[in-house]
């Protein structure tokens, strides 16, 4: 699986990343023996769902059109892209409310970051940011960018590639937007919520059977959407620490799964994974769960999915995934 994710690749640098949906249907259009497994693979798998963590974050820079098409070629069923406001209002993927990580921004505009040295996303309008280019993280979580010119991408042009992908080939990919920072967003007088409900819903993600999951940090946030904007898509309230009682019964009043961070999970004991107290206790109160971030482990994956019985996890390796997951 993972030569597909190299074809994306290279049709992505070939195209400058500017046509990177037209690269991805012409793969597919190339390669109908591929198509037919991959639609195999889509249909409600039986299986722990793939979700590609920022696309396929470790072949190419993180939430781009290019790494998100790359996971539609590896297989995931679902791909991720984590949403931050723009000065104008404007629903774009980054991992971070700031830019300087993962963009050349602070070329481009010297002179326009905070007093913290920072430059922010909801300072900058989508013009603005339309002439930066995406990079590879440098802390060695993330290969060096492939040549080619990487664009800060919107929810939109994302979701309407998947949609157009999934029209060609017949799969079911949904997407699965992490709100970020909804407190940040509030502080600085732009609530996300209203925005990202009102954006699905004009993308055609409305219900819960719609291929689409919303997750967030923020039970509160979770709330705004659920209880005060009517907001029905299923929702996951992500953790990274076990949470009390009273919060668990909170958060499933409003939500179908929790995504937690992967230590809480399991525990490896030698070769075998064991269920951890929290997992025991949110299995028998119904919730599902989509822990993260899995690399390239395939033992553990596929452990996570068949004896600790996950519904999903998240992955910077869709391609490994998916093929340890594949019976032979």
């Amino acid at each position: 699986m993972r030569g597909s994710g190299f074809i994306i690749a290279c049709l992505a640098w070939l195209s400058g990343a500017r046509s990177i949906s037209w690269a991805a249907e012409s793969h597919f259009q190339a390669t109908d023996a591929e198509s037919d497994v991959q639609r195999q693979l889509s249909v409600m798998p039986d299986r722990a769902l793939v979700i590609a963590h920022r696309g396929a974050s470790d072949l190419l820079p993180e939430h781009t059109l290019a790494a998100y098409a790359a996971a539609y070629v590896m297989g995931a069923d679902y791909i991720e892209p984590d949403v931050v406001l723009t000065k104008d209002g404007v629903l774009v993927c980054s991992h971070d409310v700031t830019l300087d990580e993962t963009t050349d921004i602070a070329d481009r505009f010297p002179g326009r970051a905070r007093g913290d040295g920072k430059h922010y996303v909801i300072d900058f309008t989508l013009d603005e940011l339309r002439t930066i280019d995406r990079v590879a993280r440098s802390d060695g979580d993330e290969p060096g960018d492939i040549s080619g010119r990487h664009r800060v991408t919107t929810l939109v042009d994302m979701a309407r590639m998947i949609q157009r992908l999934n029209a060609k080939t017949g799969r079911t990919v949904g997407i699965i937007p992490e709100a970020k920072q909804p407190a940040f967003h509030r502080e600085n007088g732009r609530p996300i919520e209203p925005i990202l409900v009102r954006a699905l819903a004009e993308l055609g993600y409305e219900s819960k059977s719609d291929p689409c999951i919303v997750q967030c940090f923020d039970l509160d946030a979770i709330d705004t959407m659920v209880n005060g904007h009517g907001c029905s898509l299923r929702m996951v309230w992500l953790v990274s620490n076990v949470p009390d009682r009273s919060s668990l019964e909170r958060a499933k009043a409003m939500c179908v799964g929790l995504g937690p961070k992967r230590s809480l999970v399991a525990m490896q004991m030698a070769t075998v994974w064991i269920p951890s107290a929290f997992t025991m206790t949110a299995t028998q109160m119904g919730f599902e769960l989509y822990p993260w971030t899995f690399g390239d482990e395939p033992e553990a994956m596929k452990s996570f999915s068949e004896f600790i019985h996950v519904q999903g996890f998240f992955t910077n390796n869709p391609d490994v995934a998916v093929e340890a997951l594949t019976p032979n």
